[in-house]
């Protein structure tokens, strides 16, 4: 009785071959999903719906297209969620995080004492809000911003286009449009070298959770003037 020989393993250079170019429709509905919360609002008010709630829209809108971004990757893609980097980080990940928080709050320090920050109606507008509304934009923003902004279109418009730079560009102009927008051009000032460490973060140590740490701990100042307003008599 014959026996089919056992197949041969994967040579190394097999095993490191990248996954085959992504067609081009295929990171397009992606990239719809990812910036839902972008195109979602202003295409609701051309359709006559008013999504109310103020900034407090993305607690829900994020969360939904995070979900289906993630269910999309899985199910559509049949790629991994290693793909967008969610993979457990090492020590060393969250350290460098650590270090870049430590780098990114000196400077807010400094840039305060040399030029403290005017009051805007972006920032008035969330610390207006109840503490628990702003803890929770916190850590919404902190996991779906990288999820959204920037892990999918990096990754994405990298395979697509063979360049790096293309996909870091991208995102780097769609997250920092609507910031502006929100809190004015002083974001660039105060807020910008924060970004800036987000993207050294994940172009150095391709770990989206450290990522989210870093934003996290990068976004949690806003809640001392809430609590402190809240305290006030």
């Amino acid at each position: 009785m014959s026996h089919a020989a056992p197949a041969a393993p994967a040579s190394a250079a097999e095993a490191d071959v990248p996954p085959a170019r992504p067609l081009l429709p295929v990171v397009a509905l992606g990239l719809a999903l990812a910036y839902l919360p972008t195109w979602g609002p202003p295409l609701a008010r051309v359709l006559g719906v008013e999504l109310t709630g103020g900034p407090l829209i993305a607690l829900w809108l994020n969360w939904l297209a995070v979900g289906l971004l993630l269910a999309y990757v899985r199910f559509v893609e049949r790629r991994p969620l290693a793909s967008l980097l969610l993979t457990r980080p090492s020590s060393k990940d969250l350290e460098y995080a650590g270090w870049l928080w430590g780098a990114v709050m000196t400077y807010s320090w400094v840039i305060g004492l040399l030029r403290p920050q005017p009051v805007n109606e972006g920032v008035a507008t969330i610390t207006a809000l109840p503490v628990i509304a702003v803890a929770a934009l916190v850590l919404t923003t902190a996991v779906t911003e990288e999820l959204l902004m920037r892990a999918y279109p990096i990754e994405r418009l990298t395979d697509l286009s063979g360049r790096r730079w293309i996909g870091v560009l991208v995102s780097a102009l769609i997250f920092v449009a609507p910031h502006l927008t929100f809190f004015s051009l002083d974001w660039l000032l105060y807020q910008g070298p924060g970004a800036a460490a987000l993207y050294g973060l994940y172009l150095w140590r391709r770990n989206l959770y450290a990522c989210m740490v870093l934003h996290l701990l990068i976004n949690a100042p806003i809640l001392i003037p809430t609590i402190l307003r809240s305290a006030g008599p």
